[in-house]
């Protein structure tokens, strides 16, 4: 009869996705078990539940104390492990998420998205024609549209979440700190947004992003892998972006550009 009643319990529970709504804790385990429920109903409830299981040794020993078989206490241990059925809350600053970056948005945790910016441009070429090579010739990164399409009225920090080890580096390529990353300000023009990373003339020649573009930040880490970033100053109004350096890569030569790396912006607007 337990038998027929567990088929008939998950047969019920599984279609109408019951459990997607509810967050199982040890309490509640402990009132199944007080009712008589049996394991196998128990732990298939387990498995398809969110979970918020505390499993440290005072925990264990209340769940054993309080009549848990060992069965259920092992099936709570692996819910506990599985990144699918912990529960997380999407708002909640110091929960996991995917690698990225994040602002609040009210009390809701967004994340910024990025730009793929696809080439680049060079000016000042004919002037430097004209001197025989002296006048230097400026190598831009190109974003285009002469705003970004993420717009805030104020900003005063954001959050950066460290990828782990099995996450694609796609999200937001390799963000480990924000240590890996330079935020500019950017050139506007009527079309596009621009950022200055080199010069030359026949003399010498530098590569690097204009320091006069860079903005200073500072950073703490609030939890494992997760950062907060924050501004000393309040952002002036402007077009702004989160560039990796490691990946920063536009070669521009006789008018041509091509990018290298993984060529993402983290672009905002401050209104």
């Amino acid at each position: 009869m337990n038998r027929i009643l567990a088929t008939l319990f998950i047969s019920f529970l599984l279609p109408f996705g019951m459990v997607a709504q509810e967050i199982l804790t040890n309490s509640t385990i402990i009132d199944l078990v007080k009712v008589g429920l049996d394991d196998e109903i128990i732990t298939a409830k387990i498995k398809s539940s969110y979970n918020q299981f505390s499993t440290d040794t005072d925990s264990l020993l209340k769940l054993k104390a309080s009549g848990v078989s060992n069965l259920v206490i092992s099936s709570m241990l692996a819910a506990a492990s599985n990144p699918n059925l912990v529960y997380s809350d999407p708002n909640d600053i110091l929960a996991p998420h995917s690698g990225g970056i994040y602002y609040l948005e009210g009390e809701k945790l967004k994340k910024l998205e990025y730009t793929a910016y696809t080439g680049g441009k060079s000016s000042g070429r004919l002037l430097q024609n004209m001197t025989y090579g002296l006048t230097q010739t400026k190598n831009k990164l190109v974003l285009g549209g002469a705003n970004s399409r993420q717009h805030f009225s104020g900003l005063s920090e954001l959050y950066f979440y460290a990828e782990t080890s099995d996450q694609s580096s796609f999200s937001g390529y390799d963000i480990a700190s924000p240590n890996s990353f330079v935020l500019v300000k950017l050139d506007k023009t009527s079309n596009t947004r621009e950022l200055e990373i080199g010069s030359a003339n026949i003399i010498a020649s530098n590569v690097g992003i204009n320091g006069d573009q860079t903005v200073q930040f500072d950073f703490d880490e609030i939890a494992a892998g997760i950062y907060r970033v924050y501004f000393s100053e309040a952002l002036a109004p402007g077009e702004y972006a989160f560039l990796h350096a490691a990946y920063l890569s536009v070669y521009v030569s006789s008018g041509m550009s091509s990018v290298g790396g993984q060529n993402r912006a983290f672009d905002f607007s401050i209104e």
